[in-house]
């Protein structure tokens, strides 16, 4: 039971990614666990490099709704991380505006749900 827990712990993390020079923030357990450079800046470029061939319209067509402020839909993506193992991934965002309503910013969390056998 708390090996579970652990895995499931460990399965989530959280991220924030700024609109205005899309970087995308989040640990650097998660950079070492997806091979990218604990102390380079994350772009989404790095992100969507990771994504399956298949899956990356629909990240980015979901993505491109959230940033029109259409969060309602959860993203879920197959990437490779760092040991060259499909993840499931699944992404809930929210946002933040300025005092003119644009989005200045994305935050939420993602999941890898792989251990669910996906």
């Amino acid at each position: 039971m708390i090996s579970d827990l652990k895995e499931i712990t460990a399965s989530v993390d959280f991220f924030i990614y700024r609109v205005a020079d899309d970087s995308i923030n989040i640990s650097s357990g998660t950079k070492r666990s997806l091979g990218i450079n604990c102390n380079d800046t994350c772009y989404l470029s790095n992100i969507k490099s990771l994504i399956i061939g298949v899956d990356i319209p629909v990240f980015v067509q979901k993505f491109a709704k959230w940033l029109k402020g259409d969060v309602s839909e959860i993203i879920q993506v197959r990437i490779i991380d760092a040991k060259n193992q499909m993840r499931t991934i699944q992404i809930k965002g929210h946002l933040r505006y300025d005092e003119n309503q644009n989005v200045v910013s994305v935050y939420g969390a993602f999941f890898d749900i792989s251990y669910l056998g996906n």
